[in-house]
Formats: structure tokens, sequence, C-alpha cells
């Protein structure tokens, strides 16, 4: 999320976890990006892509409705990553 926001630093995920922390303690699904230690606790994290599969394929539906708002065209990732990943499936 703070990368798609383009402000991936420590103060932008202190932020953020200030705001998804309450009323109850969240589990965050991260990958392993050393900023997220200084801000999060270790128990709350689980590092890996296994769970975010799912994520990723509701935030590719999320990203389409609300771009359908402003276009007539299905909004895509531009990531190379994720291109390759998609056509190799």
């Amino acid at each position: 999320m703070l990368k798609a926001l383009d402000r991936r630093n420590v103060a932008t995920a202190e932020k953020l976890y200030h705001q998804l922390s309450r009323p109850k303690e969240p589990i965050f699904y991260i990958n392993n990006w050393k900023g997220y230690n200084q801000v999060w606790l270790p128990k709350r994290q689980v590092i890996g892509t296994k769970h975010m599969i799912c994520l990723d394929q509701n935030n590719s539906n999320t990203r389409h409705h609300l771009g359908r708002i402003a276009s007539r065209s299905k909004i895509v990732s531009r990531s190379k990553e994720v291109l390759s990943l998609s056509v190799a499936r």
C-alpha cells in the first residue's frame, strides 16, 4: 500500500500503523522492507507473499472499478514484474 502511494518511508508507515491499529491490534501481511521493523511490532508482522495473492487480486479489481469512474478502459499495473507474472499464468 505504501509503495502504491509512492510515499514509502518510515514516517508514512508510522502514520498508517496508527490509523490501522484502532480499535484492535491488527496483523500486517508485508514484504521484507526494513522500514516496517522500525514501526511495527514483529509479533504483528507476517512477512512473505503467500497470503498476499488474494489481496493483490482484490486490489486489481478495486483499481479497475475506481478507474472506471474516470475512464472507459481496464486499469492495470504498469510494473514490469506484475505484467510478466500475469502473462506467465
